[in-house]
Formats: C-alpha cells, structure tokens, sequence
C-alpha cells in the first residue's frame, strides 16, 4: 500500500462492506492514529503492512499482517506474527490476501500467523460466530457469518475461543438497594477501601494498574504486557471517557486492585458514522491460526 489515498480506501472499506449491520463504525480520524507509526506506541517495537485488494479498479478486501518485536514477541507462540483480513468477495481473493500477509511474515522469520486481531489482544481480536444480530460494545468485534467460513476455507483452523458475557439488570429498582448494601458492607465486613482515581493523576495511577494488570493476566493466552509507551496511550484515550464515579482503586491490607468501568461510547459512535462533527452481547469469537509453512499442521 501506498500513500494517504491507499489508507484512505483501507479505512473506509469496512465503512461500505458493513453498511446496514451490527457493525459499529470507529471514528476515522482515530482509525488514523491508529495506524501512523507516529501515534501508536506499537510501533516502537513492531512494524505491519497494509494490502488492499481490488476488482475491476476497486476495492474489495484487505489485510493487515504485522510482525512483533523482541520485547512483546516474548509473551507470544515462537516466530508468531498476526494478521487481520476484511472482504466480501470470493475465496480467491480472500485466499490471496491471506497469502500476501503470510509471506511478508514469512519474509520476517515467522511460520505461524495468529488472527485476526488488532495490534495486541487487548485491543479487538477474534472471529465472531455467534450472536451476529447483537451489536458490539466497546472494544469488542463484530464479523458478518461468511468471514469465518472464509478464514477456514482459506485454511485457518480455531487456536482458541473468546467468550463475551453480557449481564443485564431488568429490575434495576429491586437490585439498587442490594447493590448499596453490598457496597456498604465492604469495607466493615471484609476490609475493602475504596477510593476515586484522580482525572489529574490519572496516568501515575496508571502504573499501579499496569502493575496489577501485568500480574494478574500473564498466564491468558496472547498476553502482552503494558509498557510505559502503552499506559501514555492508554491514558489520553481514558482521559475522553473519564468519570470519578466509575474509576476506583480498591485496597485490601496492602493489597491493591482497580475497577475502570467505561460507558459504552458505541451507543454514540453508531450514531456518527465515523465522524467526529455532525458536517463532516454475548457474541463468541474464535482466534484463528495456522503454519504458514507447507505442510505443517500448527
């Protein structure tokens, strides 16, 4: 890919291949950031491509490959790359974009490629292959049902399964008073201090959450650790949703835990069509992996 006009037709493929769905469209400009080496901290350790696919002159897929670098490589399957693909088309042309991405990992001494998913498994990641009619919340993916028959006719095979729960409350009148109670009680009846994290604070209380983070999630499968580069990210982005009522710091004795309850910023994001001024579910997903090695059944 080459040049604005070809990451411009990247970005606003999905915009016209989930039209009319559950898909909820990313604001472009953060679709931009995303993927300048400037901006995402991702690139300091890592490096992707983008392909783009097209039919009679126009687009009709593309795919993402991209190669991790020594420091978040360490936490991932040995000389593993990841890559994401979108397409309506036919087979072939899902076949090829598949085989572009695999090659240029190749081309980077890796044989097995992992996906689809973003940049890290926090981000969005997986296939999904239920609830398709459900719409996603933040940070969640959404796939029309052929994406997954595509990946596997293409050769992918499941590496493991991602569950999404979705907990609602019907009669929010009757639980409030529980959900006081409950509150009330944590601190006399089981040690629990609770206090707001600070919006002025809020990215040196960051690494008290990377450290707890790293801790508690290095055994999951995918882990990648939250760096410095990362938490500066992540702050800015929480800095948008901030809210002292949800984001808390829980201790017990010397222990400490953290809650960040965001509001689902979906709800607003259908509404904007991926742009940022008005002018301008439980759903199951699997991973996919596969050797990009002939012959090899990794």
């Amino acid at each position: 890919m080459k040049g604005f006009r070809d990451r411009r037709s990247f970005i606003a493929l999905p915009f016209r291949l989930h039209k009319d769905t559950p898909w909820v469209p990313p604001l472009k400009i953060e679709r931009y950031l995303f993927l300048s080496p400037k901006m995402n901290p991702y690139f300091k350790d890592g490096e992707a491509e983008l392909f783009l696919a097209r039919k009679d002159g126009r687009v009709v897929g593309a795919s993402a490959p991209r190669s991790t670098g020594p420091t978040t490589r360490r936490t991932r399957p040995s000389r593993a790359g990841s890559v994401s693909s979108s397409s309506r088309t036919t087979f072939e042309i899902v076949k090829s974009l598949l085989a572009a991405a695999a090659e240029w990992v190749r081309e980077r001494g890796m044989d097995i490629c992992i996906g689809p998913a973003d940049f890290a498994v926090n981000d969005e990641s997986g296939i999904v292959i239920d609830g398709f009619e459900i719409a996603p919340m933040v940070r969640q993916p959404w796939h029309p049902p052929y994406y997954q028959q595509r990946c596997e006719e293409a050769g992918l095979q499941k590496a493991v399964d991602l569950n999404m729960w979705h907990v609602r409350i019907d009669h929010s009148e009757r639980m409030r008073p529980i959900l006081r109670r409950l509150a009330e009680e944590a601190g006399p009846k089981h040690g629990v201090e609770i206090r707001p994290m600070s919006r002025r604070k809020l990215r040196k209380e960051l690494n008290l959450f990377a450290e707890i983070y790293n801790d508690a999630w290095r055994k999951n499968w995918g882990f990648v650790p939250y760096g410095k580069a990362d938490l500066d990210a992540y702050a800015f982005d929480l800095q948008l949703v901030y809210d002292k009522k949800w984001f808390m710091i829980a201790s017990v004795g010397r222990g400490d835990r953290m809650a960040i309850t965001i509001p689902d910023i979906n709800q607003a994001l259908v509404k904007m069509n991926g742009r940022l001024f008005p002018s301008g579910s439980t759903t199951t997903c699997a991973a996919t992996n596969t050797s990009i090695r002939s012959g090899s059944d990794s």
